[in-house]
């Protein structure tokens, strides 16, 4: 773990608290979680024995299995060179070995990758779950054994994957080890930046950042942080202490949201990504921290072994797609009834007897696959310009393809027409009309403002541009007869005042006070609400005055 701590930051925090009245962060009401037979053998397979066994070797105690030969690690710095590059390493062939996809994520230097294995989901693969921890560690130089900050959060890590690849998923489960963490969640910001850019689905990520020191004899403590600004964060760090009570672990979970310090969490946060972090009570903060001395002599066994458990239950409930029916595959086409040619792009919606619905895209060939759970399925199939198609009772066997096909009907369209025009003078303008929900677009005629669309029945929404006019949006129902809809666009006014001050300071009603007095009309974008504009949005102005009222800050 990487603390960010400042004494006067904690007073102005403890003052402010007190002079307002707040309330910390209350737990929500519970909703119980049922126990689940295969998380209870789960756990039931989670050891003392070998928790401790995996934490001596990251701990360099004993030595690791590591490209073909035996390996006493002496630290997991970040920078240590080999010894960093055997531990992962050793992570990765240990994945591996288990059957598991490995990626080795380079973000720096080429000894110090991320390494990520992965569980593909039979079913929904793009749907992604993450349990991880950082796996380097200090002190940056000499021994640095690091048995709980945080070989804890790694063994957590290695023994999920142990006992989840087991079984199949529908989802696709990962099992992360971070480096970098200690120097600024270097190696976690990399690859959440990169998932964001990939527009990955991931569904909540689990960080493991120091879970094995308690105080023998002491409450068993655990902190469960979450992020209120991101959905879900608060409800998985809720179902993390549900679970503690649903499978009778002895553990005691404090739930709240995180002031000060730092972990691989915050970098999916970063991303607006649902995360929390579930770590030992930093009331009874570990004295060993980033020290030779956070050695597994340090550690309470049986309080690691409990938040071991905990954290691997809360992965299979949270993600509620381990499988335990049989899979089988659904393919076929989706085509023209009248000449049989396919229609990709076109939408299949596959809903069971239970559960969300599967929603797939037929591709280029008008082609579908996708694996289903064993039940009985209602598809629903559309695509711009053809009737829909509803087709009950497809059944999916285990272990077995049922082929579909569907045949779509071409739609009656009507035309929807009309003018576009100045508010002022009527005079016609020249326009562009795209349509959400229709690949159909328009540009008026300049001489007379008229456009024309051929439409099948549906509702859509009309988007009307013209160069120095302000935009108009109408959603149109077509039904069964041609339509008319006319437009009136009022100029744009000569100026866009561009709010950018962040209210630090408010400096909108001195802008607005000025043109007002020379009676000069404006536009109002507030970059706050609206974000940055782009060029378009600025295209029309005379004049775009953007003011970010920096220079009046204090420096």
């Amino acid at each position: 773990m990487k603390i960010r701590f400042s004494p006067l930051l904690a007073l102005v925090l403890v003052l402010a608290l007190s002079l307002s009245g707040a309330a910390p962060a209350q737990a929500q009401p519970r909703a119980a979680v049922p126990v689940d037979p295969v998380v209870q053998e789960i756990l039931d397979d989670i050891t003392q024995d070998q928790i401790i066994t995996y934490t001596h070797q990251l701990a360099g105690d004993t030595p690791i299995f590591v490209d073909g030969a035996n390996y006493t690690l002496t630290s997991r710095n970040t920078y240590s060179g080999t010894d960093i590059q055997k531990a992962t390493n050793f992570v990765g062939q240990h994945m591996a070995a288990l059957g598991l996809d490995v990626e080795y994520h380079t973000w720096g230097g080429a000894t110090y990758p991320n390494v990520i294995g992965e569980i593909p989901g039979l079913v929904n693969p793009d749907q992604i779950y993450i349990i991880g921890a950082h796996l380097d560690d200090m002190p940056s130089s000499g021994r640095a054994p690091g048995a709980d900050d945080n070989a804890s959060g790694s063994v957590a890590t290695l023994l999920a994957a142990d006992l989840l690849s087991q079984y199949d998923w529908g989802c696709t489960i990962r099992f992360a080890f971070w480096t970098g963490e200690e120097q600024g969640l270097n190696g976690s910001d990399a690859y959440a930046t990169r998932s964001a850019g990939l527009n990955e689905s991931i569904i909540s990520y689990l960080n493991l950042d120091m879970v094995a020191y308690n105080t023998i004899g002491s409450v068993n403590g655990i902190d469960l942080r979450y992020n209120p600004n991101i959905t879900g964060s608060q409800a998985l760090a809720q179902l993390f202490a549900d679970v503690i009570d649903a499978y009778d672990l002895n553990l005691v979970p404090d739930i709240g949201t995180t002031l000060a310090g730092g972990s691989d969490h915050e970098s999916f946060w970063d991303q607006d990504y649902n995360a929390i972090l579930a770590i030992e009570d930093q009331s009874d903060f570990n004295p060993y921290y980033h020290t030779a001395n956070d050695t597994v002599a340090h550690v309470d066994p049986a309080y690691y072994t409990e938040f071991v458990k905990a954290s691997i239950a809360t992965l299979v409930h949270e993600s509620g797609c381990l499988l335990t029916e049989g899979v089988g595959t659904l393919s076929g086409t989706v085509t023209d009834a009248a000449t049989s040619a396919p229609i990709p792009g076109a939408t299949i919606t596959l809903q069971g007897t239970s559960g969300s619905p599967i929603t797939l895209t037929a591709d280029a060939s008008g082609s579908y696959t996708q694996n289903l759970l064993e039940d009985t399925y209602t598809a629903s199939v559309w695509a711009y310009g053809y009737e829909p198609v509803v087709v009950e009772n497809i059944v999916i066997t285990a272990d077995q393809t049922t082929t579909q096909n569907f045949a779509l009907t071409l739609a009656e369209t009507h035309m929807l027409s009309g003018t576009v025009s100045d508010a002022n003078s009527s005079a016609p303008l020249s326009a562009n009309i795209t349509v959400d929900g229709s690949p159909e677009t328009a540009v008026t005629d300049p001489a007379t403002g008229f456009y024309s669309l051929e439409l099948p029945p549906g509702t859509y929404t009309l988007h009307v541009t013209s160069a120095g006019h302000q935009a108009a949006t109408r959603e149109v129902l077509m039904a069964d007869a041609d339509q008319t809809q006319n437009f009136s666009l009022p100029p744009l006014p000569p100026v866009l005042l561009v709010d950018d001050d962040q209210n630090n300071p408010n400096l909108q009603t001195y802008y607005t006070g000025a043109l007002d007095q020379i009676s000069v009309a404006y536009d109002v974008w507030d970059v706050a609400v609206a974000g940055a504009p782009s060029a378009d949005d600025l295209a029309g102005y005379c004049m775009v005055i953007w003011y970010t009222g920096h220079l009046l800050q204090q420096r």
